[in-house]
């Protein structure tokens, strides 16, 4: 579905799959939280439970931030860290354990965050199992995008295809504009940085196939193709 039509037609905002959300859609839901001063659980699936599997239901992360915007409903979350954090204190770690195992996920999770931002510039449909540059198309402005407004101010592919709504052309020019620049590499070394972060972590535990399991992993996130 056109993306960047739907809105403009429905006076409204598409979601991931194209559905048009009425502006304002989220806002009582969002104040009834914020009373409660929680946000709600991140789970599996949404609509667990009623058109999915009961494990659908079974909590995944935890929201650090949720607001709507003028594009639809924002939110941050911690994925990796709830898990690592959560593995530490169901296996009965101490708390320095957990708080390091928490770090390590949180660190993770931005590494493989970066990575994910890079790919959608370097690999193809195919690997992505989505069109390149779909940050782009839906007006995400990620890591490699920032950097190359920041060292090309003038005649930016990136801000052209954010004006035009992400028009195809003129993302795949902005694509291009970033293979054939530095800021691939230096997404990476950013990337890379986390990951040492996250291995760096685990130097107070025990060594143990859990932790070298943990260590490959962290190296293994820059390596990963789609």
């Amino acid at each position: 579905r056109d993306h960047a039509l739907i809105p403009s037609l429905y006076n409204g905002n598409a979601d991931a799959g194209g559905d048009v959300i009425e502006k304002g859609a989220f806002r009582d839901t969002l104040r009834a939280w914020q009373d409660k001063q929680k946000f709600p659980p991140m789970l599996l699936q949404h609509g667990g439970g009623f058109l999915g599997s009961a494990d659908d239901m079974l909590p995944v992360g935890k929201w650090t931030a949720m607001e709507e915007n003028a594009k639809g409903l924002k939110v941050e979350g911690e994925l990796f860290a709830m898990a690592t954090e959560s593995g530490a204190v169901l296996s009965g770690a101490n708390e320095a354990q957990v708080q390091a195992l928490k770090s390590y996920g949180h660190n993770l999770g931005l590494a493989f965050q970066l990575v994910d931002d890079i790919l959608d510039f370097t690999a193809s449909a195919e690997e992505l199992g989505k069109p390149a540059g779909s940050d782009l198309m839906q007006g995400t402005l990620t890591l490699p995008a920032l950097l190359l407004l920041e060292q090309f101010p003038e005649d930016n592919r990136v801000r052209a295809a954010l004006e035009a709504r992400g028009a195809p052309v003129l993302v795949r020019q902005a694509i291009e504009m970033a293979r054939n620049s530095p800021v691939i590499e230096e997404a990476y070394l950013e990337a890379r940085e986390f990951s040492l972060r996250a291995r760096a972590e685990l130097q107070g535990l025990p060594m143990c196939p859990a932790r070298n399991a943990m260590e490959e992993l962290a190296e293994s996130m820059l390596e990963r193709k789609a």
